[in-house]
């Protein structure tokens, strides 16, 4: 199944420079609109089970994020190492599987309705795919256990430094860690790809594992 979606995810169209840039300049304020429609749903309880309302909203901000990235860079295989942890991850913490599509749908009422359609009609192509493989999702995340993080020899240090300087919260050893490695535009992305993607990926199962409160991964 995840080599069919390998396949069709590849074939996905690539996002212009001016489509990837436009949601970035308005991740914040669609994060609102989108948790406007959500937080106004008659069967939210249904879709978010006994968990605060809080919970989702983070959610819809980790999506923007998360989203902004991929279409910066064009890494649609992030999708797949990444959807199927969400999905088994929100289950697992009581959200309800009819909750992925509705927050998609929100995401694609709110880009028609807030960007030019030249603008959105890429993106609006990604979120058609995800909403269309939503069954195939959840198969798979049920098949995984958790990220498959690949952290190179040459990071390795790296990495477990950063993840321990930002569960303390500890923002100052963060930056000097970073400044070490990044002196220029030329080198940002790969300490965004090396570091601090599966620092995040690292945080984010240590929460579904249960090492680290909700608290904790949010910190």
């Amino acid at each position: 199944m995840i080599e069919n979606l390998t396949c069709e995810v590849q074939a996905l169209p690539r996002i212009p420079e001016e489509s990837a840039q436009a949601y970035r300049d308005n991740l914040f304020f669609m994060v609102e609109q989108v948790n406007r429609i959500m937080t106004s749903r008659t069967d939210r309880h249904l879709l978010i089970g006994n968990n605060p309302v809080g919970m989702m909203l983070d959610n819809h901000k980790n999506h923007a994020v998360f989203m902004s990235n991929v279409f910066l860079f064009n890494r649609y295989e992030l999708l797949l190492a990444v959807v199927p942890w969400v999905y088994r991850s929100y289950r697992n913490q009581g959200f309800a599987h009819a909750y992925f599509p509705a927050h998609l749908q929100a995401w694609k009422k709110v880009l028609s309705e807030h960007l030019p359609d030249q603008i959105n009609a890429p993106l609006l192509q990604v979120y058609d795919w995800l909403l269309a493989h939503h069954e195939e999702f959840i198969a798979c995340s049920k098949n995984t256990s958790f990220l498959n993080i690949h952290i190179s020899a040459q990071w390795d240090d790296v990495v477990q430094r950063f993840v321990r300087a930002v569960l303390q919260g500890d923002s100052k050893s963060s930056l000097s860690i970073s400044r070490e490695h990044v002196t220029g535009p030329e080198n940002l992305q790969e300490f965004y790809l090396q570091v601090i993607q599966p620092a995040m990926y690292l945080i984010g199962e240590k929460w579904e594992m249960g090492e680290i409160s909700v608290a904790k991964e949010h910190l």
